[in-house]
């Protein structure tokens, strides 16, 4: 069998999981190539970026694949393939995406062999995919104008999420007359004015007061739930995520949080999606409610097997193995 993993060393930091995930997936079928190509090499901006060739410049993955800062795994010689050389794809690509990269992948390999299948990243890490969900999430809308931002505001503090954002990137959180973008702090007005320079388009939340108590990652692999960190955030901040400075720690899973994998798992299924984190926060009464779903690269594998001591990577790559093999 021969794996290719898709990433962006660029991009990466040492909690990323893709390091330990793939030399276990190597470790465990080690009969099979396993070689990754990154974005984050110049020569493969022309498949990347320009969507100009089926080449890729490829590393074996080995022992010595871990993250460096001064990139020395990615910095060796690389081998050329076309992309057709290999039976199966696994995607560990940070956002952002290019527009087009997706459709154009889809176009040379089947994505059917592909881990998750790019359409059905494209449907369900979009946040709009949320609002099928309305009794799993807290009180959610599409929103597409100010008009729409008030009306929303007017019930209850909101937060507004583009719809392709990710690590916490460009979330806003509005209280009153008061506004965040991020962590930073400023108003209404000053907010719409910047609004009225282009179109956009926000999934707007109610935001829940228990934030506090932590954004709890959850990570599943097909039918196994691989294990749960709870990500607190840092001292002023209502944003839990770690590259916001938030810190994790071991969680399980509540009796609601069991029920919403459960239902989510057909879906993500029909959807062909392998492997995926959702994320729940707190109400003010402690009550667990659905805020994301990440089907591209979803991070916190490592994270949580450090935190909880237990073999989520292992299980992780087992899971991945099991369904290619079955396939």
């Amino acid at each position: 069998m021969k794996i290719l993993v898709l990433t962006d060393h660029n991009k990466h930091s040492e909690q990323n999981s893709v390091y330990d995930l793939i030399r276990e997936m190597q470790q465990q079928q080690p009969t099979s190539l396993v070689e990754i190509a990154s974005r984050g090499i110049a020569e493969n901006a022309p498949f990347f970026t320009d969507f100009s060739t089926d080449v890729l410049h490829v590393r074996k993955v080995t022992e010595e694949f871990s993250f460096s800062q001064k990139d020395v795994f990615f910095s060796k010689t690389t081998n050329s393939r076309k992309i057709q050389f290999y039976d199966r794809i696994l995607l560990r690509l940070p956002r952002p995406v290019s527009d087009g990269f997706f459709p154009f992948l889809r176009n040379i390999f089947d994505e059917n062999k592909i881990i998750n299948r790019p359409s059905g990243i494209e449907r369900t890490s979009n946040k709009l995919f949320l609002l099928n969900y309305p009794d799993l999430c807290p009180p959610m809308t599409h929103i597409k104008s100010i008009e729409d931002i008030e009306g929303f505001a007017a019930e209850f503090p909101i937060v507004l999420k583009p719809l392709e954002s990710y690590s916490g990137i460009g979330l806003v959180k509005i209280d009153g007359s008061n506004v965040w973008l991020e962590n930073q702090k400023t108003d209404r007005k000053t907010f719409f004015r910047q609004l009225e320079k282009e179109p956009f388009e926000y999934l707007g939340m109610k935001f829940l007061s228990g934030v506090h108590l932590g954004d709890k990652r959850i990570l599943v692999c097909g039918d196994v739930v691989l294990g749960a960190t709870l990500r607190l955030p840092p001292r002023d901040s209502w944003i839990c995520n770690i590259s916001h400075g938030g810190r994790a720690l071991a969680a399980t899973l509540d009796e609601r949080e069991q029920k919403m994998v459960k239902r989510l798992i057909p879906d993500m299924k029909k959807h062909g999606v392998l492997i995926y984190g959702l994320d729940t926060l707190s109400d003010e009464d402690g009550n667990r409610y659905l805020s994301e779903i990440n089907t591209l690269s979803p991070g916190g594998i490592s994270p949580a097997q450090r935190s909880s001591n237990t073999p989520v990577v292992q299980s992780a790559a087992r899971g991945i193995w099991d369904y290619i093999l079955k396939a």
